[in-house]
């Protein structure tokens, strides 16, 4: 098969793995299995590209919403490596899949993993973007409940919920009052931190919001 014919099939295989993913159909991983197999035989004479790092955190995200959590961080590390190569460790899609490794880890209840990636997502996002941005906030709030998780009283509870306020007010500022994100983030306050922990896209390449990540 010609390289230019590998690549139409490794995108369609893509397409299609995207599309199932997104009818929560577990026929998906198949489809991911075969787009990475294509991709990575075209990578071989140019070692792996970003375009592979995205497939690997696509499949991540669907595996986890699958609950098989150990191969969803299997691809998301996966994912960060090649991008870290590829962009430099301080890339917002480094933070992407830092994030996603954090809320899978606190799906399976690992909460000291997932503080420590949750922590370092809002590191890069800091300096990324700043302390005024919604990709920012949104990491506030993961870290925020991460820490929740693992101590949900007293002196731990007061300092998250003063990162959730912090995140309200940048929402507010940057999307306004009514803004989905804007009323997740308020629902940690009015439902508590045990509510809500979900599911999200974040498409960090235009810095604005949702393609490619997972909430917690």
């Amino acid at each position: 098969m010609h390289e230019s014919e590998d690549e139409r099939v490794a995108q369609t295989l893509e397409t299609v793995a995207k599309v199932l993913a997104n009818l929560k159909s577990p026929e998906a991983s198949k489809y991911f299995e075969r787009a990475l197999q294509t991709s990575n035989r075209l990578c071989k004479k140019t070692g792996p590209d970003t375009k592979l790092a995205m497939l690997h955190n696509d499949w991540g995200l669907h595996l986890k919403r699958e609950s098989q959590h150990n191969e969803a961080i299997r691809n998301f590390m996966r994912a960060s490596e090649i991008w870290t190569r590829k962009l430099g460790a301080n890339h917002l899609h480094v933070s992407t899949a830092n994030l996603n490794i954090s809320t899978t880890c606190y799906a399976m209840g690992n909460m000291q993993t997932a503080s420590e990636h949750a922590a370092l997502a809002m590191e890069i996002r800091k300096e990324a973007v700043g302390v005024n941005h919604p990709l920012y906030a949104e990491a506030l709030l993961n870290f925020a409940a991460v820490e929740l998780g693992k101590e949900k009283m007293g002196r731990a509870r007061r300092e998250a919920e003063i990162l959730v306020r912090q995140a309200i007010a940048i929402f507010e500022r940057t999307r306004g009052g009514q803004h989905a994100d804007t009323l997740w983030a308020r629902s940690f306050l009015t439902e508590g931190f045990g509510a809500s922990l979900i599911d999200g896209d974040d498409d960090t390449s235009d810095e604005d919001g949702d393609d490619e990540q997972g909430k917690i």
